[in-house]
């Protein structure tokens, strides 16, 4: 696939770094590979680990965050300089953790070959490179200071297996209303809503229909997790509310 590189242009960058790239911040994007010391790396894809995807957060001081999920988030406030980012901080916000030994392996790899969360140079300045293609697919490329890659898409590549998942969400990211798509009759299922501190806000048992809209529009810009369960089985996902 041949892509088009996008010219980057910073204007009146402070030294503060408040300048953003639109198409950086505004897009939702999903790791595709992982280059570690030359090394190919691909993201699982099982029942517990669908996608590990990064996005970013305006606050409404003016900041901005970075986040990124593989199981648990990780991520912090970043400031931006000319095609760079630079993590100021890394922390780690969830309510569960993986439990395959695939994705913890993969996980510790991601944040801390990738990002280096637990050295002083997690302050480095991250290059990134935004190219699309001719049908308007974009692809971000985040170089780190090892010359480490992680490559994203702005779409999910692959089949997931859908039929492994209890329910499915829309839209993702959300402003007002959250659909929840149940793969079957849960009709002792429950579902429970939480903060990115793991503070449950909402639980609803005894889902009588094939979807659940959620009314979201009360909460505050940030990441949220749905947690649905029935018998033994559980599926959480996460969301983003604007």
């Amino acid at each position: 696939m041949e892509y088009i590189l996008i010219a980057l242009c910073f204007v009146g960058i402070t030294a503060q770094g408040q300048a953003q790239e639109p198409d950086l911040v505004e897009t939702y994007w999903y790791l595709n590979e992982l280059v570690i010391e030359g090394e190919n790396i691909i993201p699982p894809v099982n029942n517990e680990l669908e996608f590990t995807d990064l996005f970013f957060l305006e606050n409404t001081d003016g900041t901005t965050n970075l986040s990124s999920c593989v199981c648990l988030c990780g991520g912090g406030n970043i400031s931006f300089g000319q095609n760079t980012i630079t993590l100021d901080n890394l922390i780690f916000l969830t309510i569960d953790d993986c439990t395959i030994p695939e994705n913890s392996n993969f996980k510790n790899t991601y944040f801390d070959d990738f990002f280096k969360h637990e050295t002083s140079a997690v302050s480095d300045p991250i290059l990134y490179e935004i190219l699309t293609d001719g049908e308007g697919n974009k692809q971000l490329t985040l170089t780190n200071s090892n010359g480490d890659r992680a490559i994203y898409g702005d779409v999910l590549l692959g089949l997931q297996d859908q039929d492994a998942a209890l329910f499915t969400i829309a839209p993702n990211p959300v402003n007002r209303h959250l659909q929840l798509q149940f793969s079957n009759n849960l009709l002792n299922g429950e579902v429970l809503l939480y903060d990115a501190n793991g503070r449950l806000l909402v639980q609803q048992k005894g889902l009588h229909d094939s979807n659940l809209n959620l009314e979201v529009s009360n909460l505050s810009k940030g990441i949220y997790f749905v947690a649905v369960t029935n018998g033994s089985r559980k599926t959480v996902k996460k969301f983003i509310k604007q």
